[in-house]
């Protein structure tokens, strides 16, 4: 009581009518301690109380933000998450795989110009509005997806490279029922080596099999005496070569076959190439003389690509010689000229 700063416990202790009264009535006196005690709090306590009611870090009713207020209600404001988990998500993931071929996956690597089929597996129901899109894919790929608003669309890959397919599920409302789904795509020759020639000519840019320039692309061993070797070269009239234990191959695509023409490409593989040096060359024929034409050469090392010379201009008759690509470094040594004479087979100066 000696720390204590209440008034009226002052009063008591120096009263002295109430110290007379203590000392005769001992028990009185705890009475009234007692009651000066529970009556009424000691300052302390009431600075205490008086800290809790003014200091803002303290009250916890007013300065912490009110949960059921500040922040959204995950129950109304919050997108349902309980979708992610529902059986038809769960069971809705796309994939793809070589048309008629193997078993749906979500990640493929697979070789040029085949066509995909997709699936969103079994967990589309009644009413789901399906959109399938290209996200990504090769620069020059002119690809799209055909029947993208159903269940297993189908894409045509034209060109080496990475591509991308997501896939996203609605209900009736368009409103998003499950989290997007995706389809990677790798194309990739197999091939240890692998060229491709492709064109385009700026004033037909819906050639036909009237309109078309005609390009052809020519490889062949350092034991060729010309372009044209019967033995040595690989190019439109010598389709395959054996040599020593490896096989080259001329093949000509069509890079979009929903066209009756379509832009086309020319692709020279070669398996098991015995060590050496193989020239790379591309002609213009006469015969298909429409005009100013580009052409691009692009060349695969072990499934990566290595080097691309993109539009070199070409006229009628001309022969691109594009250099010697080297075995098994995998280097290029370019020439990279224009020249008129197809016997020639050596880099001009």
């Amino acid at each position: 009581m000696i720390e204590s700063s209440s008034p009226t416990k002052r009063s008591i202790l120096f009263n002295p009518l109430s110290l007379a009264l203590c000392l005769s009535l001992l028990s009185g006196c705890a009475l009234i301690d007692g009651l000066s005690g529970t009556e009424e709090p000691t300052s302390t306590e009431r600075d205490a109380s008086s800290d809790l009611d003014t200091d803002p870090g303290s009250d916890t009713s007013t300065d912490i933000p009110d949960i059921s207020t500040d922040n959204p209600d995950t129950s109304t404001d919050n997108p349902d998450t309980s979708t992610d988990i529902s059986p038809e998500c769960a069971a809705s993931v796309a994939k793809a795989r070589v048309f008629g071929i193997g078993v749906y996956r979500t990640e493929l690597t697979v070789t040029p110009h085949q066509y995909i089929e997709f699936s969103n597996g079994t967990g589309t129901g009644a009413g789901d509005k399906l959109t399938w899109s290209l996200f990504r894919q090769p620069t020059d790929s002119k690809s799209e997806l055909e029947n993208r608003f159903t269940a297993e669309p189908q894409l045509w890959l034209d060109q080496l490279g990475d591509y991308e397919i997501i896939l996203n599920m609605n209900d009736l409302n368009d409103k998003q029922r499950c989290e997007p789904s995706t389809v990677k795509i790798r194309v990739a020759p197999r091939e240890p080596i692998y060229i491709q020639l492709t064109w385009n000519t700026p004033t037909i840019p819906n050639p036909t099999p009237d309109t078309s320039p005609d390009l052809d692309l020519y490889y062949f061993h350092s034991n060729a005496q010309s372009w044209n070797d019967d033995t040595w070269a690989v190019y439109w009239s010598r389709k395959t070569q054996t040599w020593d234990s490896g096989k080259a191959t001329l093949e000509t695509e069509n890079l979009d076959p929903s066209s009756p023409w379509g832009p086309v490409t020319e692709v020279v593989t070669h398996t098991n190439p015995a060590d050496g040096s193989y020239r790379i060359g591309v002609h213009y024929a006469p015969t298909g003389d429409r005009g100013p034409t580009n052409a691009t050469i692009r060349i695969y090392i072990q499934g990566q690509l290595k080097y691309s010379l993109p539009d070199q201009q070409m006229t009628k008759n001309q022969l691109w010689h594009i250099g010697d690509l080297h075995w098994p470094s995998g280097t290029l040594t370019k020439c990279d000229k224009l020249v008129s004479n197809q016997q020639d087979t050596d880099c001009p100066p």
